[in-house]
């Protein structure tokens, strides 16, 4: 099984502050919003021109306890189930079954040995992140 880096996910403290950094200083285009389960700002989409991604999550509420940083790795495979029974057969124990997520995509979890998220992403064909992947000619 193969499995790529797909994006980094970080909780942001300030997102205004955050997209200047990532948008404009560094130059990484803004791709799409995914709002919350009410509407709410929930996730920012920025690209790489290297094809992977950058997932900022928006701030939860006025005090956000776990404060900024870290929240997870993806890795991209080709067959989201199939890396669940490669992952078993090698004794990963599967946090989350595979799901459709928010954004079309495929998605199973599992955590390292420190106890840290990975998500395991499979994209579907008509999700926006193919869709810039395939602008990028990748």
């Amino acid at each position: 099984m193969q499995y790529r880096v797909a994006h980094l996910a970080y909780r942001t403290r300030n997102m205004e502050a955050a997209l200047d950094f990532y948008v404009r200083a560094l130059e990484f285009p803004h791709l799409f919003s995914i709002p919350g389960k009410q509407g709410e700002p929930w996730i920012e989409y920025l690209g790489t021109p290297d094809g992977r991604f950058i997932e900022l999550f928006h701030p939860v509420g006025e005090e956000d306890p776990a404060g900024g940083g870290y929240l997870h790795l993806c890795l991209e495979v080709e067959d989201c189930a199939a890396a669940v029974r490669d992952l078993e057969q090698k004794g990963v124990a599967i946090v989350r079954p595979v799901s459709k997520g928010k954004d079309g995509n495929y998605q199973a979890w599992i955590k390292d040995p420190d106890g840290r998220d990975i998500e395991i992403m499979q994209l579907a064909e008509d999700s926006k992140q193919k869709a810039y992947l395939k602008s990028l000619g990748k």
